[in-house]
């Protein structure tokens, strides 16, 4: 019987800080893991029995998420793979699992919009072949690994990242294999990153003589290992397979139009939800509109606010945002203006991690002081204008106090992504939080950051050169400079 090797490990860098806490194949889609539709994909082409990569860092969310495999209608097996080797290296740490099965390796945080029914059955009926792939044209095959097949359909090469391009059939993540390649693998060294690449392996079981094929895919195919391609796949998914239900409270004040689903303990008050968007379970959303093309995870707040085309994600809340569109936001992240009056005094904590985002238009104040006896840096003071033409991530580390306030004349956005859940009824802030009174002979120089009031905006000597227009383009949108004391 043929078996299933799932890869879910990795570090998940091009999501971050999304990723900085989880796994990215954990990351929703439509409100489900993204790791789930890998699963669904395998367990429907019949392969039940499913190895699982991880990483020691996720390993034990991605276990916590996938169980036994009982709901999902496998039975998993987890293999730790110790360091970034490569794929191939993945393969070879999986080989007491597949014990000489043939199997179909599928990396997860890949989506595509066709079932693989049809190319593991070929498989297994054709048994001169030595593995397939599966491959799917592109617009910019040099962005890719990408194969160079002959006439009669047979994979003869396979170039990663090509100058010169000699096709357009990109790799797609999904590849089906005999138990030859781990004598493929033997023949290959690491490449120039340190790593075995699974390129690399079939092109030496092409030179052993393997015969390779491919299977076209003809539908969607999505990588969701960006914001942008995250957000394409939360498009595509609502539009494809969303089928509108409501298991929440609608009350009459409100209007959903086109596909929407709502779920259990969700309610849509004095609003408008616009499909296709799906609702997780005990939202709520009120005064405000809401899609289309997005996603809420259990536990969202939506109040007087308008969100479109976004993926947010579990116990976030959005407050007094005019339009927030094209975003993605992680687990436990407040957006809220960021006027005058908005000021977070100082504080820090004694195990939570936080990860602040400034955006523009305003300008915050942050200041920072380290407050750990063992950190060399112990007693010193950090001073940062941030936001405007100079957005910024910033990690605060435990035992680091830390305070902000908006220095600007405009409003602006603050995005906080704690590690660790909000805790207590009725609480927004974590139970590990020591709160520091202001204290002008303080480092921390607390007089310039108070909860209680708001001073005016620093003078223009104290405050850092803005970056351009341009380098602000140059960033990105919501990325920025990343800064730890």
């Amino acid at each position: 019987m043929m078996k299933g090797l799932v890869l879910a490990g990795g570090s998940g860098t091009r999501l971050r800080p999304l990723t900085y806490t989880g796994a990215k194949q954990l990351v929703p889609v439509a409100n489900r893991p993204v790791l789930f539709y890998v699963v669904d994909n395998l367990v429907e082409a019949g392969v039940t029995d499913i190895g699982v990569i991880i990483s020691p860092e996720t390993g034990g969310e991605i276990r916590a998420a996938l169980g036994d495999g009982t709901k999902l209608g496998a039975k998993f097996s987890f293999i730790v793979q110790d360091r970034p080797g490569g794929l191939a290296h993945a393969v070879l740490c999986a080989r007491p699992f597949l014990e000489g099965a043939d199997f179909v390796m599928y990396l997860g945080d890949n989506l595509i919009g066709t079932s693989i029914r049809e190319p593991v059955a070929e498989f297994s009926l054709r048994r001169e072949l030595a593995a397939s792939l599966m491959l799917k044209e592109v617009p910019n095959p040099s962005a890719f690994g990408v194969a160079e097949v002959d006439s009669a359909g047979n994979v003869i090469g396979l170039v990663e990242k090509p100058k010169e391009p000699r096709s357009n059939l990109a790799l797609v993540g999904i590849y089906l294999f005999r138990p030859s390649i781990f004598e493929a693998i033997g023949k290959i060294e690491p490449s120039a990153r340190g790593e075995l690449e699974i390129t690399d392996a079939v092109s030496a079981l092409i030179d052993l003589g393997g015969k390779v094929n491919f299977a076209r895919v003809t539908s969607w195919w999505l990588d969701t290992g960006k914001k942008d391609d995250l957000l394409l796949a939360n498009d595509t998914v609502l539009d494809d397979w969303l089928e509108a239900e409501c298991q929440g409270e609608v009350d009459g004040a409100s209007r959903i139009s086109g596909r929407v689903r709502i779920g259990r303990g969700a309610r849509i008050v004095r609003s408008t939800v616009r499909g296709p968007t799906v609702i997780g379970e005990d939202v709520l959303v009120a005064d405000s509109r809401v899609g289309p093309f997005t996603a809420l995870g259990d536990g969202v707040r939506i109040e007087r606010s308008t969100v479109e085309h976004s993926v947010i994600m579990q116990h976030s809340s959005v407050t007094d945002i005019a339009r927030l569109e094209d975003s993605l936001l992680g687990r436990r992240v407040v957006v809220r203006p960021g006027a005058s009056r908005h000021t977070r005094g100082p504080h820090e904590h004694v195990h939570q991690t936080d990860w602040f985002c400034f955006l523009g238009p305003s300008r915050f104040l942050l200041v920072l002081w380290d407050n750990r006896p063992s950190s060399p840096t112990c007693g010193n003071s950090m001073r940062l204008v941030v936001g405007e033409d100079n957005p910024a991530g910033v990690i605060v580390p435990p035992g680091v106090v830390h305070g902000y306030r908006n220095v600007g004349e405009k409003d602006g956005l603050v995005l906080n992504f704690p590690d660790r859940l909000f805790q207590g009824a009725g609480r927004r802030e974590p139970v590990d939080e020591v709160r520091h009174e202001a204290d002008p002979s303080s480092p921390f120089r607390m007089d310039e950051c108070r909860a209680s009031e708001v001073g005016p905006a620093l003078p223009p000597r104290d405050v850092p050169p803005a970056r351009s227009q341009e380098a602000r383009r140059n960033r990105g949108r919501t990325s920025g400079g990343r800064h730890e004391p």
